[in-house]
């Protein structure tokens, strides 16, 4: 069943949370939402769960219309990052709190567990284990009532990078396997990547852009969503050089890959190409096998990739593609 968001508007008092959101997910479909605080992502959230109300608009799930049915006939489950398991409750008791009345309550755990890889942990005490486990807890308990949507609120935030690189390849393989439209809030472009096969952008209450990872990523419509996946040099182009920036006006996106270091600390007698520009050290970021830094070029901060070692303050010479310089809408 899809997941269909139509003109959504929340408000609080006189003040507008979400304003005509649209969002589409498919089965099997993982939508990355992301946002900066206050974009409205947790509004968004709530609203579709059913624990605040919608100004206007309408939220389905397949052919049913669920704006206005309580939250627990809505079939949508919620999964927020602090987890909320009971402490007194064990696994077993936890992943079947929301199922106290199903006919096969417990082969329908046992079953969740074993998709979760915590078979055996029926009778442990959820204060015992571990951070990816009790995500693992919370998930099968999500899970459990077989909602016919999922909606995840950065569940891993509180782990440790090493631990979240595990637990989304295995989040990933879990949700693909139930076949159903999951909305998966991050601020992370990288949590984003890994596991979303659409990203949808808010700001300021609205949707700045939507579309493939790799298409937000490699052409960015705008400047918040350049800024949200952690492009590098998003500049204004009255900061830039003229043959740079052309006749761009606003923000403009400066590829890493369109800038090229050409000489460190020429000597006197080093003759610059006529399209090299003087720029300074700023920055400098080691990564193994180069460094990135970044470097000021006229008023603009811009990031290039360099395997020479470079220092604050040095003196460099670059070259920048101007044709990979690409305006961005607000």
């Amino acid at each position: 069943m899809t997941l269909t968001i139509e003109n959504l508007s929340v408000t609080y008092g006189d003040v507008p949370a979400l304003t005509n959101v649209n969002i589409k997910v498919d089965p099997g479909e993982i939508c990355a939402l992301m946002g900066r605080s206050g974009s409205g992502k947790s509004s968004l959230l709530r609203a579709a769960a059913g624990i605040v109300a919608t100004t206007t608009g309408t939220i389905s799930v397949g052919d049913r219309d669920v704006t206005n049915l309580a939250i627990h006939e809505r079939r949508i489950g919620l999964m927020f990052q602090s987890y909320a398991l009971f402490p007194h409750l064990n696994v077993a008791d936890n992943v079947a709190f929301g199922i106290a009345k199903h006919p096969d309550r417990g082969p329908r755990v046992a079953e969740l567990l074993a998709l979760v890889d915590l078979t055996g942990f029926e009778t442990r005490a959820v204060g015992d284990l571990s951070g990816g486990e009790q995500q693992r807890v919370a998930l099968a308990r999500t899970l459990a009532p077989s909602p016919e949507v999922m909606f995840l609120d950065e569940p891993l935030g509180s782990l440790d990078t090493a631990l979240r690189q595990t637990l989304l390849t295995d989040i990933t393989s879990i949700l693909t396997t139930m076949n159903i439209p999951v909305v998966y809030v991050t601020h992370d472009p990288t949590e984003a990547f890994a596991i979303a096969d659409s990203i949808t952008v808010l700001h300021r209450g609205v949707v700045n852009s939507e579309g493939p990872p790799r298409v937000l990523w490699t052409t960015p419509p705008t400047a918040v969503t350049a800024r949200l996946l952690d492009r590098e040099s998003v500049v204004e182009a009255a900061t830039l050089p003229p043959v740079i920036r052309g006749d761009n006006t606003g923000a403009v996106l400066v590829p890493t890959e369109a800038v090229e270091l050409l000489a460190v600390d020429p000597p006197k007698t080093w003759h610059a190409p006529a399209d090299a520009l003087e720029a300074t050290v700023r920055h400098v970021v080691f990564a193994g096998l180069s460094s990135r830094a970044t470097v000021q070029c006229a008023d603009a901060m811009l990031t290039l990739d360099t395997t020479r070692d470079l220092t604050r303050n040095q003196k460099v010479y670059i070259t920048v593609d101007a044709a990979a310089v690409t305006g961005l809408s607000a």
